[in-house]
């Protein structure tokens, strides 16, 4: 029950914590993930640090926290939950090596992104992942496998990013991300790092 971090009504809530609440004594818990809705809609929160023994963010944990400008994942993040971050203010997120999974929507509408790293270890990236993001100009690719990806007509991992202009991939991958399905379509984006 206390390894996820809950929206209830206690009074870390208010705080913001991941840290273990201070009503539970000894070591034998931990907090090791952040779950579904936790946070959403908090207009107030700006700045979140998630500790290194988080290792799943949930479906919609920050969405629409638009005042939410910096975000620090230690490593040990390994999934990223549908809509996780969708709405949020921040221009940039560096996200842990750590990291293999993120779930459709994860950076939905951050109209202030400017830049983003698909960290080395991801192995699925889905719908709709950066559609919108306004702002996003680059965007690297880190990976030297294959990544699980799919989108629909209407929503891919980069749709409706009307100001990207550079994908970064590795020298290596290059052919590869210029004529796979999906990752195809942003072809003359496409550099060498």
């Amino acid at each position: 029950f206390y390894r996820e971090l809950l929206s209830h009504s206690y009074p870390w809530e208010y705080e913001y914590s991941l840290e273990m609440p201070s009503f539970i004594a000894g070591n034998d818990f931990e907090i090791t993930g952040i779950s579904e809705r936790a946070f959403s809609e908090k207009k107030n929160i700006e700045k979140v640090v998630i500790p290194s023994t988080i290792q799943s963010i949930g479906n919609f944990a920050f969405q629409n926290c638009s005042n939410l400008k910096e975000v620090v994942i230690e490593e040990g993040l390994t999934f990223l939950g549908d809509s996780s971050f969708w709405g949020c203010g921040f221009k940039q997120i560096k996200l842990p090596d750590t990291l293999e999974t993120i779930y459709p929507y994860a950076f939905f509408w951050c109209k202030q992104l400017e830049t983003i790293t698909i960290p080395k270890n991801v192995k699925n990236i889905t719908l709709g992942t950066f559609n919108g993001c306004e702002k996003l100009k680059t965007a690297t690719i880190l990976p030297e496998h294959d990544i699980s990806i799919w989108g629909t007509t209407v929503y891919d991992v980069f749709s409706n990013c009307t100001s990207l202009t550079d994908i970064f991939v590795p020298a290596n991958r290059l052919q590869y991300y210029k004529t796979a399905d999906v990752w195809s379509k942003y072809s003359s984006k496409y550099k060498s790092l």
